[in-house]
């Protein structure tokens, strides 16, 4: 057969259902089907964004702000602050320590709500951590100036009980017949100033104070006041109660008169010192500046300044646009 007598119909070319048309049809609706699938996908995936993207941190940034404000960190006036504002009187230093107490319990209240919050991006975690990190050093700090309110507290008894000592030995003694009287007079301010005092400079007081001066002064004064009661009120229980008071001074010998001498001067001038701090601290400034000292004190003020600026920075981001 020569090439000019093949017949079209033999080179099988005819259209068929199982043909090329077909095939063409396929292709058409599974670009379709691509198509569709990838408007879906970018949906969805614009929706994820939003989702954790935007939505989270902005319900995260909600639920924190109240949170802080309302523990009274820097910034805000609500909440824990409120408790600053008290107590009037300059030497309540029991009501400054009942105050700060109930300013840590809100701090502490607010950290363990804080603490329960899952933060939604990296970068929030980040954030997260350091707002835990200021909680916890401004209870420390709060723990600091409530040990620091009730110290004051002690030396304002230690003073009284001191005061009071010094006005019995100081009044004429009229009633003061026998050392079982003079016992009756000194013995109870003498063993509550001990008790008192011990009380008071406790070690967390004394290495707290190390850095302060006025602590410092005050810790070696009753080192050398505490042995004076101690030496004052064996020598007395050591004589009988019926010796008249006459003869005290005649059975001391010239060393107890000088050690006894010198305790009533250690006295006057821890009552001094005790006046100085006291003038100069008042219930009120403790609870103006309760932070920690040395470095954590600078780690407080910086991280409570830079968390601030970074939650507002938040707040604008999240909730003002």
């Amino acid at each position: 057969m020569s090439v000019d007598e093949i017949n079209v119909s033999d080179l099988n070319l005819s259209s068929s259902p199982s043909g090329g048309g077909g095939q063409q049809t396929r292709v058409h609706k599974t670009t379709i089907i691509i198509v569709v699938g990838l408007f879906v996908m970018a949906a969805l995936g614009g929706g994820s964004f939003y989702y954790r993207g935007i939505y989270q941190p902005r319900v995260y940034v909600q639920t924190i702000v109240p949170l802080y404000e309302n523990a009274g960190l820097l910034g805000s006036e609500t909440g824990a602050d409120a408790v600053t504002r008290g107590p009037s009187d300059p030497l309540d230093y029991i009501g400054a320590a009942e105050a700060i107490a109930a300013r840590a319990q809100t701090l502490n209240a607010a950290r363990a709500e804080i603490a329960k919050v899952e933060p939604p991006m990296r970068k929030l975690a980040f954030f997260h951590a350091e707002l835990l990190e200021v909680f916890d050093l401004a209870v420390r700090a709060n723990e600091e100036a409530e040990e620091r309110a009730q110290f004051l507290a002690k030396l304002l008894a230690l003073k009284e009980e001191l005061g009071a000592l010094r006005e019995v030995v100081s009044e004429p003694q009229q009633n003061i017949h026998t050392i079982g009287d003079l016992k009756e007079a000194w013995l109870p301010h003498l063993r509550a100033a001990r008790t008192t005092g011990t009380e008071a400079f406790t070690d967390t007081i004394r290495t707290g104070g190390k850095d302060d001066a006025a602590l410092v002064a005050l810790s070696t004064s009753w080192d050398e006041v505490g042995p004076a009661i101690d030496f004052l009120v064996e020598t007395l229980d050591a004589f009988r109660s019926t010796t008249r008071v006459e003869e005290f001074g005649t059975l001391l010998t010239p060393e107890q008169n000088t050690r006894g001498e010198k305790g009533f001067r250690h006295i006057e001038q821890l009552i001094e010192l005790i006046d100085d701090l006291t003038t100069s601290r008042s219930a009120q400034s403790l609870l103006d500046s309760n932070t920690v000292s040395g470095e954590e004190q600078v780690a407080l003020s910086e991280k409570a300044f830079a968390t601030y600026r970074e939650l507002e920075e938040l707040k604008r981001h999240y909730l003002h646009q």
